[in-house]
């Protein structure tokens, strides 16, 4: 009879894991139990110092996570966590921990109220948890791979990236070579206190995205155009240049040259060419204008533009295969910056989150930015 009754205890218990399990509105979500007690620590501690010093942070007492994602380097050990977190059951943003040299250190935050981003890609891709068994999230040179780490020992193995929803191959020997990021050489100013700068006059501004613009995934350059618009728009006077959300971004689109064939996107020539002729149609003429490529783009350009009041839109690039192999994968605009606990941080609009990204410097591709010498960060403003 005692073993009867533990053992029904034992399959109530067993019951009630498998139903929270299917409750759980993360696919891939972690009891807790393979949770590095390090990076749950350090979690603890960046979600304290933000909730302290950043003054537009929505998290409070009654913040939690509800679903843990473990990231994956390319040898197939944990590299970092991705925590979502809940208001009251409401999501309430997320935090990414990168972990170099035994330590967890931050990626980026953001405090909105939809899901993080590379969740709601996987979970389109991925519509049943029985499709992701054995299958781990590799986190490579700033970018998210869905793998089952079965060929490890391949020299070529393929990997689904989220980001361009389509299977690639990926040659180990040239992966291992891409830089890694370092926290130390960010060249952080141990003295410097925490504070956060946003454009000029900047307060809040409900930002374009894929979803609200109804953007299938390749027009992140016209989104970027679209919340720098509204911006000027908004806070800036240049009340002609944004209409409507989606009159900005149908127009930006078209001058932009977007494409939708398998190369899709548009480069960033073609991007900035057809932010001027939209700002120049809507009969604006543009006093400032530039660009920074690899040889001039620097964490004190980056300063110095928003310093001035102007956002600019960053081209991200990623390696597929290696260094040798670099092309624009998604672009972002740039609104802040911060410095939090002496670590550089950028604050910016990502076209998959209604709300910003606040994104540590270093975790940018090749610490910093991937911008080859033909390619550009750039901006207009008055």
């Amino acid at each position: 009879m005692k073993y009867v009754k533990l053992f029904g205890k034992f399959l109530v218990l067993l019951l009630s894991v498998t139903l929270i399990s299917n409750l759980l509105p993360n696919k891939i979500v972690s009891l807790g139990l393979s949770i590095d007690d390090k990076g749950l620590s350090k979690e603890r501690f960046y979600r304290q110092l933000i909730m302290q010093n950043v003054s537009s942070c929505t998290w409070n007492s009654e913040t939690n996570i509800y679903s843990t994602t473990e990231l994956y380097n390319i040898d197939g050990k944990i590299s970092g966590y991705i925590y979502e977190y809940q208001n009251k059951n409401y999501p309430s943003g997320f935090m990414q921990l990168d972990k170099m040299n035994n330590e967890f250190v931050l990626n980026c935050y953001s405090f909105g109220d939809d899901h993080f981003a590379v969740r709601k890609m996987k979970e389109t891709t991925i519509d049943s948890i029985n499709l992701m068994k054995n299958k781990k999230l590799l986190y490579l040179n700033g970018n998210y791979y869905i793998t089952d780490f079965n060929n490890l020992t391949s020299k070529e193995f393929i990997v689904y990236d989220i980001l361009n929803n389509s299977n690639i191959m990926i040659n180990r020997n040239e992966a291992e070579q891409i830089p890694k990021a370092s926290y130390a050489n960010t060249g952080i100013s141990k003295s410097a206190n925490n504070v956060s700068v946003m454009v000029q006059g900047y307060t809040s501004m409900r930002l374009a995205t894929y979803n609200n613009v109804n953007d299938s995934g390749i027009g992140c350059a016209a989104i970027v155009g679209t919340n720098i618009c509204m911006y000027w728009a908004n806070f800036r006077g240049k009340a002609s240049l944004a209409p409507t959300m989606m009159s900005t971004y149908t127009d930006l689109y078209k001058k932009m040259n977007i494409r939708s064939s398998t190369s899709g996107g548009t480069t960033c020539t073609e991007a900035y060419n057809g932010l001027k002729s939209y700002v120049n149609g809507k009969g604006y003429a543009i006093p400032y204008s530039g660009t920074a490529s690899n040889s001039t783009f620097s964490w004190n350009w980056l300063v110095n533009r928003i310093d001035r009041g102007m956002p600019f839109a960053l081209p991200l690039f990623y390696n597929l295969s290696g260094v040798s192999t670099q092309r624009v994968r998604h672009f972002l605009a740039v609104f802040g910056y911060q410095i939090l606990n002496s670590e550089k941080i950028v604050i910016m609009a990502d076209p998959n989150q209604s709300s910003m990204v606040y994104r540590a410097y270093y975790s940018l591709p090749a610490n910093g930015v991937m911008i080859p010498s033909n390619d550009f960060a750039f901006y207009v403003g008055w």
